[in-house]
């Protein structure tokens, strides 16, 4: 999978992802350098060579860079588990976090009101740029990788908060990640990504599958105009809009895209302010924001947030986040959105964030 990942140059998720950038084997820690002595060769100009000093090693982890906050935001506690390629959902009043590299299986719920988290059952199996869904109170993780070199997957696992229990559910027909996934009258969109297994290839979807919970089973939809993975979507009005993502090697995409499933058609919105890959996306008040992700080339990771009108198809840059963030993500809960995880580096690179910020968009 990282190598499919490095193929079109977007690092992973998937997509809310994004992404989502298969769960997560850490990357190794490379070993300390160890000083080499002196050689016991002579040279006329000097006894012997001078001791080379070690190499100085980087943490396993180490702390990503925390900038000044501006108006709006607030550091929360960090999640005790740090990731990237996570899905967050909200439910009952609480936050979920689910997998990631540096996650692999872990659920971790976080409560605003008291600023706490708690460690919940694991994951059946191990899931990073994977996508998730809230339907009647019950979460769906769907798809994504398990490890950084695996296939994609068809899985669905269904979440119930309120008895802390996992639950198998129909396979999706398409295996993928880095998928983006949306929630209409209570049906679940999976939509785009790519798609790697082992012997038979890869590459970027426009596939759109629909999901119902009420009858566990799967219908394939009209397909997107364009085939992207690592795009983010967020639901206004009972339409889809799906944003950016990575259409070809090394370049992201600005472009907006709505879907109707009442219809099952797509129609072309305002773009972007800028490309973007692997961003988090959230919804307050009929308002799409759009945090942070990789810029235009698929190698720098941003602080941006950009506000979207459906009503007026205009979009506008906000302030910037504290932090530079991809791979991250973002839950909205009574009027705030909680953006947390991702990475400050690109694809895979650490360090992996546990943080946690509170964005008020009053």
């Amino acid at each position: 999978l990282l190598t499919a990942l490095l193929v079109i140059g977007c690092g992973a998720p998937a997509a809310t992802p994004v992404a989502e950038a298969p769960a997560a084997t850490a990357t190794p820690r490379p070993p300390t350098a160890t000083p080499i002595p002196p050689t016991d060769t002579p040279t006329p100009e000097a006894p012997t060579s001078t001791p080379v000093p070690p190499t100085p090693t980087e943490p396993a982890n180490p702390t990503p860079t925390e900038n000044p906050a501006p108006p709006g935001w607030t550091r929360k506690a960090d999640m005790p588990t740090a990731r990237l390629g996570l899905t967050t959902s909200a439910a009952n009043g609480k936050i979920y976090a689910f997998g990631g590299l540096g996650g692999t299986t872990n659920v971790e719920e976080y409560d605003p009101a008291t600023d706490t988290w708690t460690e919940k059952a694991s994951m059946p199996t191990a899931k990073w740029m994977h996508g998730a869904a809230v339907v009647n109170g019950k979460i769906y993780v769907i798809g994504g990788g398990e490890t950084q070199t695996s296939d994609s997957t068809v899985t669905v696992h269904e979440y119930d908060p309120a008895t802390d229990t996992w639950a198998d559910k129909a396979e999706m027909p398409t295996p993928r990640d880095s998928l983006a996934v949306s929630v209409v009258n209570d049906k679940i969109y999976a939509i785009g990504g790519f798609s790697y297994t082992s012997g038979s290839g890869s590459g970027l979807l426009a596939t759109v599958e629909e999901y119902d919970p009420a009858t566990d089973a799967w219908t394939t939809k009209a397909e997107m105009p364009d085939k992207k993975s690592n795009l983010s979507s967020a639901v206004v009005d009972g339409r889809i809009y799906v944003m950016g993502g990575f259409p070809s090697p090394g370049s992201a995409s600005a472009s907006v895209l709505a879907y109707d499933p009442l219809t099952d058609s797509w129609a072309e919105r305002a773009s972007l302010p800028a490309p973007r890959g692997v961003a988090a996306s959230s919804v307050v008040a009929g308002r799409i924001y759009l945090f942070g992700g990789l810029d235009d080339t698929g190698a720098t990771a941003v602080s941006t947030v950009f506000e979207y009108d459906p009503d007026t198809d205009i979009w506008q840059t906000m302030d910037d986040m504290p932090f530079e963030g991809q791979a991250l993500s973002a839950s909205a809960l009574d009027g705030k959105v909680y953006v947390m995880g991702g990475s400050p580096g690109h694809l895979t690179q650490r360090p992996y964030s546990p943080m946690v910020w509170e964005y008020d968009v009053a």
